[in-house]
């Protein structure tokens, strides 16, 4: 049942899809640098990348198999606005990412928040959440299934021992 639920992916959209894991874990690096930076604002930054995660996502979760759309503004208008509002939660929500993150009509563009970023890394993962999470059901029923067979194993093995132990009787 698991597995029926994969829908299996071209390789472009694999592709687009790692592309957007690629970068929300650079962001993640941004946000939380181990080495400092030079001097700058990181939302800004990190603001640019989700919106490239957030691009990448919407390619890789295309069901047909023509050319994806240009920016993010095309991806956008074609992707299923269910998963969008899924994704952020609620219309208000959605309205703000969609401002934020596609009108970009500021009159500073490193005037962006760190509410505003994280608003995006929260959207993004959630995206690519929705789309891992048939695998990730998979992985976690094999992950189960191969549990059980070695907790199985494990109690064959303590009653070989228990068994051998009251056979052989103490050692004299």
């Amino acid at each position: 049942e698991a597995r029926a639920a994969l829908i299996p992916r071209a390789d472009q959209r694999n592709r687009a899809i790692r592309q957007a894991r690629l970068l929300l874990e650079v962001a993640r690096r941004v946000a939380e640098p181990v080495e400092s930076f030079p001097p700058g604002a990181r939302p800004p930054v990190r603001m640019g990348l989700y919106r490239q995660a957030i691009y990448w996502t919407l390619v890789g979760a295309r069901s047909d198999d023509a050319a994806p759309p240009s920016d993010l503004a095309g991806a956008w208008s074609a992707a299923d606005p269910e998963r969008l509002r899924r994704a952020a939660h609620d219309d208000v929500n959605l309205q703000e990412l969609k401002r934020s993150l596609i009108d970009v009509s500021r009159p500073d563009p490193l005037d962006i928040s760190e509410q505003d970023a994280e608003r995006a890394r929260d959207f993004a993962q959630a995206l690519l959440d929705e789309l891992d999470g048939p695998r990730r059901r998979v992985e976690r029923t094999l992950a189960k299934r191969w549990s059980r067979v070695a907790l199985v194993a494990a109690l064959l093995i303590l009653a070989v021992f228990g068994v051998r132990k009251i056979v052989l009787g103490p050692n004299l």
